[in-house]
């Protein structure tokens, strides 16, 4: 259970962005007269980044350091991916709106980089299940390579995900069968 501890900055940095601009538009904030209100929530989007960083990398020196399996690092890494999709589909419908019109471009862009900086988290992640699988001998030395890579491709990140999770699973012995 502690491994999900540390990786819950990770999961739900994606969905702070949301959170903020709930809070912006909440009756507290728009009755502010504080003209620093904008900056102290981008201040705390820095701050979270840092903070998911430094989680996203001790995950990665645990799971390169033998403290967990290839199968562990991977089922983490497909939970991070699949729990940050909903966020990814609302950021991007956001993004989207924010298209319509040309005063809120910088909005689009800043989405752009905010999602750019959330698959990199979780890429961090997935590179550690790679490595693992490569060095359980799961997958060869060429796959991981690519596999790797995918960890920082929108959407393919998801699905190398759940395969290298499937693919580091534990095969069950079966009792051998009388002939």
């Amino acid at each position: 259970m502690k491994k999900f501890f540390w990786a819950l900055p990770v999961i739900l940095f994606p969905y702070w962005i949301l959170i903020a601009m709930l809070c912006l538009r909440s009756d507290v904030c728009l009755k502010s007269n504080d003209p620093y209100l904008l900056l102290y929530f981008i201040a705390a989007l820095a701050i979270l980044a840092v903070v998911s960083f430094v989680c996203s990398v001790s995950i990665t020196a645990k799971s390169i350091a033998k403290k967990w399996n290839a199968h562990e690092t991977a089922r983490l890494n497909m939970i991070i991916k699949l729990s940050q999709i909903p966020a990814y589909i609302a950021i991007f419908v956001l993004g989207a709106i924010f298209l319509i019109t040309i005063f809120t471009f910088a909005f689009t862009f800043f989405f752009i980089v905010y999602d750019a900086i959330s698959i990199f988290l979780s890429g961090i992640i997935g590179v550690a299940a790679s490595l693992r699988a490569k060095d359980e001998k799961l997958v060869s030395g060429q796959s991981f390579i690519l596999y790797g890579i995918a960890q920082f491709i929108y959407c393919a990140d998801v699905f190398v995900a759940i395969f290298l999770f499937v693919k580091t699973k534990p095969k069950k012995f079966s009792p051998q069968q009388p002939i």
